[in-house]
């Protein structure tokens, strides 16, 4: 009954949440050059470096391979940005920490949230690139896209809130997160297939959440198809459970953070 009184506090703080999520946007996109461009920059590198290697260099045999690597690399960075960034929410918060009362659990939020903005506004303009070249996504898979978002976002706010925890108390988890995610990258089948996996691999491949997450949008997005309903029940799984075990850990360890800062 608390934890669910403190969920709902979290609602009537909107303003707070705003401000503090435009303010992330405003500060990473500060006195830069190229500004919002650079939402788009860093996936789109990504997936020009892995076209040309598995296109040219070891090949792929992948039909409309850029495409493909969209659907997966798009959500990827989502994924790891916003917990790179949401890892440090408390740390480099501080000061809010200590002086205003408010629900800490704001600021990996606002993290999320502002990567949550420059994933969608990455993929509008996949959509508006799909349109122009004649793909177009029916109403229905806007829907499902939508509900994989939302599922994705609570998977991640639920795992930056375990992260933004222990960080206070190890600072070694900022740098132990960016190798742990250098390997997740290359175990989840973002610029694979995941029918290329051996079968003796597969078991491992369904214990990762990300293979469900990227197999949702790339279904969505690529093969114009929706994801299966075993699918959704796992991606559904991951995200309520993560967030739950996320928020509990939260709240269990808000008090100690104080102390530790």
């Amino acid at each position: 009954m608390k934890n669910r009184a403190r969920l709902i506090q979290i609602f009537y703080e909107l303003k707070i949440i705003a401000s503090l999520t435009a303010r992330n946007i405003k500060i990473k996109y500060k006195n830069t050059w190229l500004g919002f461009i650079w939402v788009l920059l860093q996936p789109l590198c990504t997936i020009a470096i892995l076209y040309f290697i598995f296109s040219h260099v070891i090949r792929l045999d992948i039909e409309n391979f850029p495409f493909f690597l969209c659907a997966g690399v798009l959500p990827w960075t989502f994924f790891a940005s916003a917990l790179t960034e949401a890892t440090s929410s408390i740390l480099v918060n501080s000061n809010l920490v200590l002086k205003v009362n408010f629900p800490r659990e704001i600021l990996p939020l606002t993290y999320c949230l502002s990567n949550l903005f420059d994933f969608l506004f990455s993929l509008l303009i996949l959509l508006i690139i799909y349109a122009c070249v004649g793909i177009f996504i029916s109403p229905l898979a806007i829907v499902y896209l939508l509900l994989i978002i939302f599922l994705h976002f609570l998977f991640v706010y639920g795992f930056s809130m375990v992260l933004s925890i222990l960080h206070v108390f190890y600072k070694d988890v900022g740098h132990l997160l960016s190798i742990v995610l250098m390997f997740w990258f290359y175990l989840t089948p973002i610029f694979y297939a995941r029918e290329h996996v051996p079968k003796s691999f597969q078991a491992w491949y369904e214990i990762n959440p990300m293979t469900h997450f990227v197999s949702s949008y790339r279904a969505l997005l690529f093969e114009g198809s929706f994801p299966e309903v075993y699918t959704v029940v796992k991606v559904s799984a991951s995200a309520v459970l993560t967030f739950c075990l996320g928020y509990a850990y939260f709240i269990s360890q808000e008090k100690k953070v104080a102390k530790e800062l």
